[in-house]
C-alpha cells in the first residue's frame, strides 16, 4: 500500500494543479515556502495537522477535501489484492467465496 504521506501528497498536488496554481502561489497563500509545498507533494514531509489546515485555506477547501479521494485509492489497492488472492483458490473455495460475497451486498 501507497505511504500515507504520498497519497495526501498526490492529491494536495491534484487539487493544486485543478485550480490552476503553481507551488510558488499555493505556498504564498498557505504561507508556506514553495519548496517545502513540492516535498509534501512528493510524500517527503510529515505534515502536522496545523500545515494541512494551511494548505488546506490556501487552496480555499476544508480539511477533509485533502482525504477525499484517498479512500478510493485505497479500495483499489483493496481491489487488487483481493484478486492476487482468489488467483490462488481453488473451484470450490472461489464458489464459497462467491457466495459469501453476494450475502455481503444483500446488506
Amino acid at each position: 500500500m501507497d505511504d500515507i504521506k504520498q497519497l495526501i501528497g498526490n492529491r494536495i498536488r491534484e487539487l493544486r494543479k485543478q485550480q490552476g496554481l503553481s507551488q510558488e502561489e499555493l505556498g504564498e497563500k498557505a504561507e508556506l515556502h514553495h519548496t517545502y509545498v513540492g516535498a509534501v507533494e512528493r510524500g517527503e514531509k510529515n505534515c502536522s495537522i496545523d500545515t494541512l489546515q494551511k494548505i488546506a485555506n490556501g487552496l480555499e477547501i476544508e480539511i477533509p477535501e485533502l482525504f477525499v479521494d484517498l479512500v478510493e485509492i485505497n479500495t483499489a489497492e483493496l481491489k487488487k489484492r483481493i484478486v492476487k488472492e482468489i488467483e490462488g483458490f481453488s473451484p470450490d473455495a472461489i464458489q464459497a467465496f462467491s457466495c459469501l460475497v453476494k450475502l455481503l451486498v444483500k446488506k
